[in-house]
């Protein structure tokens, strides 16, 4: 419905939302044996979906976004990154940690590091 799964979606009262009722009655799970079998190495899924016209339509995704056999790209990784740090550390140190974890191998002191990592602790 936002074309996004993440902490947005899951807050109550979006899924005490008129939408996400009607389309959770027309919502039907059932376990799957292929996924089963792919356990722990992969937390997939699928979906059919049944048309007013009788066809149905369905999509399988064993390995999801972020799987090793589905890696994201550069910017599909900043902005899941961004997506969550932004909240909680504001743009700029989410900016800074992010460049710091890519120069990791440059670091020679995780002081700084680790401060960029605390929620209250001011940059500098």
């Amino acid at each position: 419905m936002d074309g996004a799964c993440g902490e947005a979606q899951f807050t109550s009262a979006k899924l005490a939302s008129r939408p996400v009722q009607e389309l959770l009655g027309k919502v039907e799970l059932q376990e799957d044996a292929e996924f089963n079998a792919l356990w722990p190495q992969s937390a997939g899924g699928a979906v059919d979906l049944h048309l007013h016209d009788g066809s149905v339509r369905s999509h399988r995704f064993p390995y999801p976004p972020g799987h090793p056999r589905h890696a994201l790209t550069d910017q599909e990784l900043a902005t899941k990154f961004h997506d969550y740090a932004d909240p909680v550390l504001g743009r700029a140190r989410a900016l800074a940690l992010y460049n710091a974890v890519f120069d990791l191998d440059a670091c020679t002191d995780l002081t700084e590091f680790t401060r960029l990592l605390a929620r209250d602790a001011p940059h500098r």
